[in-house]
């Protein structure tokens, strides 16, 4: 899990202050208010700043893989060896089994890496919500023995009640991703996954790399593929709005990790990763039947099965057939969509389990929510360059989904005042009989 929304165990100081509070343990809103954001917070596409695409210093965007839209199935689609479709999966946190439509749409081929990241914070300035709240989560095992010692000290912040590998360090951010001693260049992690980022730190990046669209407009202009988006009216027309980069809706994620295939666990298929054959596909997990992170053979064998304790770079092992790396494992993604309190995630990471014996059973259908402003070392992004259309799809195939699940929560309800109306009744005569 990426934990943000778990309650801390934090620790009063000898000074007596008092407890630190998770930054994510907000209260709910009855309606879904503005996000907030730390003393310090900047927004650089508010202050108008884009990636200079004459600057030739700046490393590479990441490379956009094209897919063509269509109809497909969205959420789980296990396949029995019958050949029935299992509706849904509660372990993997999938949604519930339904049609979706999906216009073309690019992908960035491997999520975001330290090293274009780092480009972005170094060109605006700008400061992770991790960076401002001055602390974040971190797997046990992966940070210094000083670090967690200091986790675990009077002073410490303490570590997850319910998941205690999971660890509340001061100072963790995305440039050091587990603690304060460490750095994204000792372990050579450049080419790494950028974690530590919250919902809000991922849509910056994105709006960032995505350039000036002004400029973006004049060049369309210029060679004359620039297409007018307003109808008769003036009014915008949802369906020639122009593509921007952005975060994936979970219904663009899906389909793009499906690589398509239909009905399929994973991105290749259904077969589940072997490292015993070459060219085999695979993705980084926790291998195994238990999750221990202090367990030196449940380590090992995790090292030896997918190659990493750890996180991988982030163009590793093989692609789906879209040409896209690492839909599934190593890190979970922001998806665009959701509320401040409840953004959504998708993809599993390097903790998550094949069969859901522990944590997350990771799939084409995996998904999970957590507050916007939450970060882990497992949290990561990818972005799209893609239509409104497609948002205006997923919301409106979003209010269908909540309403279907109000009306199965109904008939769930209905069905266990009958049982407990007819148990009343049968014990009633039972006590009839007895006089």
């Amino acid at each position: 899990l990426a934990v943000g929304t778990a309650e801390i165990e934090a620790k009063k100081s000898s000074k007596g202050k008092k407890k630190r509070k998770s930054k994510s343990r907000s209260e709910p809103a009855r309606a879904p208010p503005e996000p907030t954001f730390p003393e310090g917070y900047f927004s650089p596409r508010k202050e108008g700043l884009y990636r200079d695409y004459e600057d030739g210093d700046l490393p590479t965007v990441t490379e956009l893989a094209s897919i063509k839209g269509g109809t497909y199935w969205y959420g789980t689609q296990m396949g029995t060896p019958d050949g029935k479709v299992v509706p849904q999966l509660l372990k993997d946190g999938a949604a519930p089994r339904a049609k979706s439509v999906i216009a073309d749409f690019k992908m960035d081929v491997h999520a975001v890496t330290n090293r274009q990241f780092k480009a972005f914070v170094e060109e605006t300035g700008y400061k992770t919500e991790a960076e401002l709240f001055k602390w974040s989560f971190v797997l046990e095992g992966l940070s210094s023995p000083e670090v967690e010692k200091e986790v675990d000290g009077d002073k410490g912040m303490g570590r997850v009640r319910e998941a205690r590998h999971w660890m509340a360090v001061k100072g963790a951010n995305w440039k050091k991703p587990y603690g304060l001693d460490s750095t994204i260049q000792s372990k050579g992690e450049m080419d790494h996954p950028v974690t530590h980022v919250s919902y809000n730190d991922a849509e910056e990046y994105c709006a960032w790399v995505g350039g000036d669209p002004a400029i973006a407009v004049a060049k369309e202009k210029a060679e004359g593929t620039w297409v007018d988006d307003k109808d008769e009216h003036g009014q915008v027309d949802i369906r020639k709005a122009r593509s921007f980069y952005r975060l994936a809706t979970e219904r663009e994620w899906e389909y793009a990790a499906r690589g398509g295939l239909f009905n399929m666990t994973y991105p290749w298929g259904n077969d589940k990763p072997s490292s015993e054959k070459p060219n085999s596909p695979m993705f980084n997990y926790w291998p195994g039947t238990k999750f221990d992170v202090k367990d030196q053979e449940s380590i090992l064998l995790n090292k030896d099965i997918d190659g990493y304790h750890g996180l991988a770079p982030a163009k590793h092992y093989l692609p789906n057939d879209y040409g896209l790396y690492q839909m599934l494992g190593n890190v979970w993604e922001w998806t665009m969509g959701g509320s401040p309190e409840k953004r959504s995630m998708r993809g599993g990471s390097f903790i998550d389990s094949l069969d859901g014996s522990f944590n997350h059973a990771v799939m084409v259908s995996t998904r999970q929510t957590n507050s916007g402003d939450s970060g882990a070392m497992n949290l990561g992004f990818r972005c799209v360059y893609a239509p409104p259309l497609n948002i205006a799809f997923d919301q409106m195939e979003t209010r269908k989904a909540e309403e279907l699940e109000k009306q199965q929560q109904a008939e769930v309800r209905r069905r266990q005042a009958k049982r407990d109306a007819l148990k009343k009744a049968s014990g009633d005569q039972s006590k009839g009989k007895g006089k």
